[in-house]
């Protein structure tokens, strides 16, 4: 691993700890009330602020809009045939950001709802070590169909692991429609 991977390893892990550490803060009643969406045709739910607008472009496609400062978060169904979970969560993210490359700093995750997944950055192309995320990628697969539910932010940003954390923290996955 190079040197550009582990400062993006060091800071995944630490957006991790920050997003925990809000939630902890966030759940103790300290802060906003929360909604629950579920998504039948996929099979999962999460929480987010009931301030927050949560828009259904498709049911592959959210965006859960922050009031006032403008931040979105979107929660994202890629489907493909990839046998390897990993590598094509890497891809449909990559598929979200024309500007990316190279999937960085990709670590296990595990909500505190003990939903197993992984967190990755990806490179931003021809920068000088620069990145975007973090993306969540829990493994929603049925037989034969390689699925991957992706929470990320617009941007990048260093705003966006706190609301990009909380939903992706939040979600449950059930049995899907049909």
């Amino acid at each position: 691993m190079n040197l550009t991977q582990r400062i993006v390893a060091g800071v995944a892990v630490l957006a991790v700890v920050a997003a925990v550490a809000y939630l902890a803060f966030f759940r103790n009643g300290t802060s906003h009330e929360t909604a629950r969406y579920t998504n039948d045709t996929y099979g999962y739910t999460f929480e987010h602020p009931v301030e927050d607008e949560v828009r259904a472009e498709s049911p592959e496609h959210l965006i859960v809009s922050e009031p006032g400062d403008g931040s979105e978060t979107y929660v994202h169904v890629a489907e493909g045939s990839d046998s390897d979970f990993e590598s094509f969560a890497g891809q449909a993210a990559r598929g979200t950001c024309g500007e990316c490359g190279e999937v960085a700093a990709l670590q296990p995750f595990t909500s505190t709802r003990g939903l197993g997944g992984v967190i990755f950055y990806l490179l931003i192309t021809g920068s000088d070590g620069e990145y975007r995320g973090p993306f969540f990628a829990y493994d929603i697969s049925s037989p034969g169909t390689t699925r991957a539910l992706l929470v990320y932010g617009t941007s990048g940003s260093e705003e966006d692991p706190l609301s990009v954390g909380l939903i992706a923290d939040s979600i449950e996955i059930q049995e899907a429609e049909g």
